[in-house]
């Protein structure tokens, strides 16, 4: 489609010669003459762009220009002035026109400001294009809730930036995704996603896995090995339950995030990167800090940009939201055809405080649907892992199942340390749980030897 250019004078023959030296150029033309008759064929069709006089009998430039600006700010206007006009054509350029350019004109000068202008706007439509669309990439993948908005909101103003972020809520609340969308709305999005769950790691394994080791540093280190920061270089470093690192380590956690320099373990000259840190947490590092759990120093330089993840009680339209989401994944991935809930499944779904979150729920789905034996999910098919509070005899038989469970769970960790003699690391592995999880268990069951 040719752009056409709103031409905008007062004199007859210059409106004249430059529609004709336009027209050359490939573009269509419209004509005023003065700002009265202009805002009437900017009203009736909007131009490309609007090539516009500033001294002009009834209507002159500048007020025209707010008019225009008003109606459409997104259409360029580029002033034609005479030479003792400067000072108002720069007022103008203040007041939002793209450009002036001094009378009698060098039309090469026009075409020029003209592609320039031209570009610059479909530059802008390109990304407000591209904006709404990743907003609703965003909000199909995270709900739509005001608050959830809110967090979108924030992980789109932090995204571009290379500000540390702690990404805190309640486990399940879907910290990892909000983690991988900033690095995937940043500059770093064609470099590495490297994603270290701490609490998986043991305490005397964590620092030779955040910044590498050299062969020999320890036993069992049999060759180099560069670390997780490393494998982030040129993207985002993503540590998930940044409570875990122990404190001995996290001076040297802050020091590499100061200097960007991480030195293994085991010596050698120190490696300068260039990676973003993101890191997750469940917990309150406030409250961790005033148990001297965690660095308050590194908390600050960690908390550069904060982000809350609300849990999905708080948003009961995206309980909704990811109802459908997960229903429609859950079905193409079983080959199973179900066209929704039934009234009080729905219910039932909606008024579950979702203690799990997103994750609770996703699961929660996911089995309905392979229960599911018609097309639509009754209560009989939602298997709620917590009901809420229970009373009388079942309040009896669930306190006894609790202490059955409770026993069960001493001897298996007790087994474990005596298989193991006593190493709590190889009897977390066995038992599939991490370090921390172990000894806090150890110590709730009074088997410290």
């Amino acid at each position: 489609m040719t752009d056409r250019v709103l031409v905008v004078d007062d004199e007859a023959e210059f409106r004249s010669l430059v529609c004709e030296a336009l027209r050359l150029e490939g573009y269509a033309t419209s004509e005023a003459a003065d700002g009265a008759e202009a805002i009437r064929l900017f009203r009736e069709a909007l131009p490309a762009a609007v090539l516009l006089d500033l001294e002009m009998p009834r209507q002159p430039g500048l007020p025209t220009l707010g008019q225009m600006r008003a109606l459409a700010p997104a259409v360029p206007v580029i002033i034609l002035s005479g030479r003792g006009d400067i000072a108002k054509a720069v007022a103008a350029v203040k007041g939002g026109a793209f450009d002036y350019i001094e009378k009698p004109p060098d039309f090469e000068r026009i075409s020029l400001t003209l592609r320039q202008a031209l570009e610059k706007r479909k530059l802008e439509e390109e990304v407000r294009r591209v904006s709404a669309a990743l907003e609703t990439s965003l909000e199909a993948r995270f709900g739509t809730s005001p608050a959830i908005r809110a967090v979108i909101g924030r992980m789109r103003q932090v995204a571009p930036t290379d500000l540390a972020v702690i990404v805190q809520g309640e486990t399940g609340t879907g910290k990892t995704h909000v983690a991988r969308a900033i690095h995937e709305l940043s500059r770093r999005a064609a470099g590495p996603f490297v994603r270290v769950d701490v609490s998986v790691i043991p305490p005397s394994l964590v620092e030779s896995e955040l910044f590498g080791a050299r062969k020999g540093a320890f036993t069992g280190s049999d060759r180099d090995r560069a670390g997780h920061v490393a494998a982030a270089n040129g993207g985002t470093c993503f540590l998930d339950d940044i409570e875990n690192i122990p404190l001995g380590i996290q001076a040297k956690l802050l020091d590499v995030l100061e200097t960007k320099r991480i030195c293994p373990v085991g010596g050698g000259e120190p490696v300068t990167l260039d990676f973003r840190l993101i890191a997750a947490t469940n917990r309150d590092l406030r409250a961790c800090v005033a148990a001297r759990m965690f660095r308050e120093d590194l908390l600050y330089r960690l908390g550069e940009f904060v982000i809350d993840v609300p849990p999905l009680r708080e948003r009961p339209e995206d309980v909704l939201f990811f109802m459908d989401l997960f229903l429609e994944e859950a079905c193409g991935e079983m080959g199973q055809h179900i066209e929704g809930y039934s009234a009080a499944a729905a219910e039932l779904l909606v008024s579950h405080p979702w203690p799990g979150n997103v994750r609770e729920l996703k699961n929660v789905v996911r089995r309905a649907v392979l229960m599911a034996p018609g097309e639509l999910i009754e209560t009989a098919q939602i298997d709620l892992l917590a009901r809420g509070a229970v009373s009388g005899s079942e309040e009896c038989a669930a306190g006894s199942l609790k202490d059955a469970v409770r026993e069960l769970e001493k001897r298996m960790i007790g087994k474990a340390l005596e298989s193991t003699a006593g190493n709590k690391t190889r009897a977390a592995e066995l038992l599939r749980l991490s370090y921390p999880t172990l000894l806090s268990k150890v110590r709730e069951h009074g088997l410290e030897p």
